[in-house]
């Protein structure tokens, strides 16, 4: 189980296989969730998505950004110690690529359901 409380918590999980919705209620479920066990902040790409980018982005571009805000502390003063990955993860290029950069760059990785 991975501790959450004080935590720099990244989201992770599929978003583009589901034009109509994005995924965005389980986004927004996880980062209730995390909130709830005292993470000190959350990067929610749902969110972003929805109030920062749009769909006007192509997601070659969205996932650089992603990419860039999960490994990039000098942008945000502080670094994430923690992604949580969201069901069907397993299945998302976009996620597995996150999971695998959080791992190289020395950040634990967890599933939403491994949280406490």
């Amino acid at each position: 189980m991975a501790k959450v409380e004080g935590r720099n918590v990244f989201l992770s999980g599929p978003m583009s296989d589901d034009a109509e919705t994005y995924h965005v209620h389980d986004f927004v479920d996880a980062h209730v969730r995390m909130k709830r066990l005292g993470a000190a902040n959350v990067y929610d790409p749902a969110v972003r998505w929805l109030y920062e980018t749009g769909p006007e982005r192509t997601h070659e571009e969205y996932m650089r950004e992603c990419i860039a805000a999960l490994t990039g502390e000098e942008l945000i003063g502080w670094r994430y110690d923690l992604l949580v990955s969201l069901p069907g993860w397993q299945h998302s290029n976009g996620a597995i690529a996150e999971r695998a950069i959080a791992k190289w760059c020395g950040i634990e990785c967890c599933d939403l359901d491994e949280t406490e």
